[in-house]
């Protein structure tokens, strides 16, 4: 390591940066720093021809570990948040005062050692560009390890205890502002901080959450099973919230499992007895379900998506609530679950699809997809929740309200006898029980009105009926107020 660090300090070759860095950034892996990996690996391209189909390789690798980083980050960010959140008003202000906000990106005053095959200079964020994220480092170093002598491997030099069930991870105040610092760079760091039990209850849950992905993480994608097995029995071992233990059971499970542990079987025992209401539960009871191949359950989801389209939406529950039991992929669970909100928010509303999809974003709050739902949300909250709108515009509608079972036939009736010169008539879903044969388009409501003597003569199950603007219609649909109208 010295050698390297020394011929990087020295060398002005680019096949020999390479190279260094590259020999680094494995030598990190190996050791399971994918932080530090990461920012190798960054050196190693710029060192490359992007042209190249190493360059490819590399770049492919470094995106690999972006997950696995912004995770490390997201974690220590909220465990700093709250570690800090027990600060006073004054002594909080008093330290944020004392810390320069470093910038977000600095060129290296040393640009003789920079060339690259890359046309224009790249700036960077590693961290010993920046004097004064190196003096805090070099402070919340010692603050851990004590001093250490140069020349020494510090990690295994001096006395250093790690418990096995439970990881101390004492932080001093710089390391803890600089750890919110590093992860966001352009907030007020003060708006982050949680004030209220509610805010720190919220951030404690996803810092639970974010352990629990980034365990499955390193198990799944690295065979890591030290760095995974440490994080969850840190996480079961200081956690009671019994949605998340009987997951994190789960997975040390896998890692014993992939060990060929004998422990495994005292875990799945404790999931069978503890937990056996749990998805997890099933699982273990019947592992062959789980021979299911990825590509099987997504075209599973592509059927239930077109019984969707169909407006069989307790189909589409009843088939993911199925597929969510013997499944433990979580970007299939994602995805399914997606759909079910879907089609429970077509029976219950806009609110109650609101609520579906936070519980999706608690849930799994560090999948990209997740943002796309938190936009949805917004929009809901901004366009559709409150005050139901008043609207007067568009076509009139004769809408008739029947049972889910006669809809169809009634609406096959209907058009083939009784309103054969009516162009539109469809029928759609309201809810569970409830739904609209929905006759279209009627430029005057008198229209509507004088169908509505023949429709009455017809069937008797067609005398719950009314008129209304197209625009009414569509809120009925979207807040469920059919009974406004029945009145």
């Amino acid at each position: 390591i010295n050698n390297l660090n020394k011929s990087i300090r020295i060398s002005n070759d680019p096949n020999l940066l390479f190279r260094a860095y590259k020999k680094l950034a494995d030598f990190y892996f190996q050791k399971s720093d994918y932080a530090v990996t990461e920012s190798y690996l960054d050196s190693t391209l710029k060192n490359l021809n992007p042209k190249s189909k190493i360059y490819w390789e590399i770049e492919r690798q470094k995106k690999g570990l972006n997950q696995v980083v912004e995770l490390e980050k997201k974690i220590d960010l909220y465990d700093s948040l709250i570690k800090i959140s027990d600060y006073g008003e004054k002594k909080l202000n008093k330290l944020l005062k004392s810390i320069e906000k470093p910038k977000k990106s600095i060129e290296p005053k040393n640009k003789s050692n920079q060339t690259s095959f890359n046309s224009s200079p790249r700036k960077s964020n590693f961290y010993f560009y920046n004097k004064s994220l190196v003096d805090f480092g070099d402070k919340s170093f010692k603050s851990i390890w004590g001093p250490r002598l140069r020349g020494t491997f510090w990690r295994d030099s001096g006395e250093s205890v790690v418990s096995l069930n439970i990881q101390t991870n004492k932080k001093d105040d710089l390391q803890l502002i600089d750890d919110i610092i590093d992860t966001s760079l352009d907030t007020d760091l003060l708006s982050q901080i949680p004030t209220t039990k509610a805010q720190k209850d919220s951030i404690l849950s996803l810092k639970d959450r974010s352990i629990l992905r980034l365990s499955e993480t390193y198990l799944t994608k690295y065979n890591d099973y030290a760095s995974s097995r440490m994080k969850i029995l840190n996480l079961i071992a200081s956690n009671n919230d019994p949605d998340l233990i009987p997951e994190a059971l789960y997975i040390l499970y896998k890692i014993y499992k992939a060990q060929d542990d004998i422990r495994q079987d005292e875990v799945r025992n404790q999931i069978l007895s503890k937990y056996n209401y749990t998805k997890f539960s099933k699982i273990l009871e019947n592992p062959n379900n789980l021979v299911i191949a990825k590509d099987i359950l997504y075209n599973q989801l592509d059927s239930l998506q077109n019984i969707f389209y169909d407006e069989k939406f307790e189909d589409v529950i009843s088939g993911v609530n199925k597929t969510l039991l013997v499944t433990d992929d979580s970007d299939v669970a994602f995805n399914y679950e997606v759909l079910r909100s879907k089609a429970i928010g077509r029976m219950e509303g806009i609110l109650k699809y609101e609520e579906e999809l936070q519980k999706i974003i608690k849930k799994y709050p560090n999948k990209e997809q997740t943002k796309d739902l938190k936009s949805i949300v917004n929009q809901i909250v901004k366009k559709w929740v409150g005050d139901i709108p008043e609207t007067s515009s568009g076509k009139y509608l004769l809408i008739i309200v029947t049972d889910n079972e006669d809809g169809e036939k009634l609406k096959k009736a209907l058009s083939k006898e009784t309103i054969s010169g009516i162009k539109k008539i469809h029928v759609d879903r309201y809810n569970y029980k409830t739904s609209f044969i929905v006759l279209s388009s009627f430029d005057k409501k008198e229209d509507a009105n004088e169908l509505i003597n023949r429709v009455d003569k017809y069937d008797e199950k067609l005398k719950n009926n009314f008129v209304v603007l197209s625009s009414q219609y569509k809120n009925m649909l979207i807040y469920k107020t059919l009974d406004m109208y029945l009145e």
